[in-house]
């Protein structure tokens, strides 16, 4: 009877643990849900959920190769922990300048553009290898925040919790997404059924959702770049907290962002043109 209630005690101890590191990657799961939805509704309404389990599956790849490596990381290499978290930083304020840039820019010359049926495939290739690449940097964000919020967990325990917390952002993450995307179909569905105010509010949200979800997913890039930039460097941190009030900390992790994003922006640009 001891040994069942030690088993007991370990199972308790095992799920506060997992309920925490579910708990703390929350706002960064929002993030991913806002930057996933927007770069997911740029394709066409037949193919939607086909490629939806195209970035879902390199989702899953994704999980398989950073935990892992996180884990061996944090064990053998803990320094290195915080360069791979700048860079991929780096990468997404680069990503959501880069929009910011195309919105307010080359919409004219985009809008110039015809489309291509014969290009419509490539296109398609290009937008899900984007997603999921986008997806590998907050998925190493969302690793990373599970397995220090475990940090005192021994290493059997890290593995499970961290393992069980990523692969459930995964399935949660695209199963919203696929349901926002699909708005118009869910609320014809309920149309049919009788509850047609319910259907045309939908279906009328649908609209508004992805233009609404563009912004926000542009705005996570910069608040989760920003945001990583200054939780690691202990400068930018300090500024943060000597001048910002705590309820201006997200204004300061999106202003860095932007500014993160447009420097890089330019240099790629420059080094583009003097080739």
């Amino acid at each position: 009877m001891t040994g069942f209630f030690a088993i007991l005690k370990q199972v308790s101890a095992l799920a506060d643990d997992t309920a925490t590191a579910i708990k703390n990657t929350a706002n960064i799961l929002s993030d991913d849900i806002a930057v996933t939805a927007e770069q997911s509704s740029n394709f066409k309404a037949s193919r939607e959920l086909p490629v939806i389990w195209e970035i879902t599956k390199g989702s899953f790849l994704n999980k398989i190769i950073i935990i892992p490596t996180l884990l061996l990381f944090s064990v053998y290499l803990p320094g290195i922990i915080v360069p791979i978290l700048l860079l991929g930083a780096t990468y997404l304020s680069y990503e959501g300048y880069e929009k910011v840039n195309e919105f307010f820019f080359e919409k004219e010359e985009d809008s110039a553009k015809e489309p291509h049926a014969e290009h419509e495939s490539t296109t398609e290739k290009e937008n899900i290898k984007q997603t999921i690449q986008t997806d590998f940097i907050l998925s190493i964000e969302v690793v990373l925040i599970a397995l220090y919020s475990v940090a005192d967990s021994h290493l059997f325990e890290k593995i499970i919790i961290v393992t069980f917390v990523s692969f459930l952002a995964t399935i949660g993450v695209y199963g919203i997404v696929a349901l926002i995307i699909r708005l118009d179909d869910i609320g014809m569905w309920f149309a049919k059924k009788g509850y047609k105010r319910v259907g045309q509010a939908l279906v009328a949200t649908m609209g508004f959702s992805v233009k609404a979800l563009a912004v926000i997913g542009t705005i996570a890039m910069f608040l989760v770049g920003g945001g990583i930039f200054a939780h690691n460097i202990d400068f930018l941190h300090h500024i943060q907290r000597e001048y910002c009030n705590e309820h201006f900390f997200i204004f300061f992790d999106a202003l860095l962002g932007i500014i993160i994003g447009m420097i890089v922006f330019f240099l790629i640009s420059f080094f583009k043109k003097n080739k």
